[in-house]
């Protein structure tokens, strides 16, 4: 927590130019960064654009992460309920 007379409020930025001021600087800008870097990324995927959701993405808490074998298995799903499947399903896997 910052003192109030140490706050820029017209710049929202800290006031002077000790190490604490500088440290808070730099972590400001390195987190505005990140959450224009994530509205960016949400953009372009046409996903809803709230605060919550670029909130989310900076903590890493919107989504699960996935193994490689589970994005694999997921794929061979999507291809098997799309392809009209000639032989065995085994033959439509790429591999296992």
């Amino acid at each position: 927590m910052i003192h109030p007379d140490l706050w820029n409020i017209s710049s929202n930025s800290s006031k002077g130019k000790g190490d604490e001021a500088q440290i808070l600087k730099n972590y400001l800008s390195s987190l505005t960064s990140k959450a224009q870097r994530q509205y960016s990324v949400l953009e372009s995927l046409g996903q809803e654009i709230t605060a919550d959701a670029i909130k989310n993405a900076l903590k890493d808490t919107s989504e699960k992460k996935l193994t490689l074998l589970e994005v694999f298995n997921y794929h061979n799903e999507q291809l098997l309920s799309r392809v009209n499947i000639i032989g065995t399903k085994r033959d439509s896997k790429i591999s296992e």
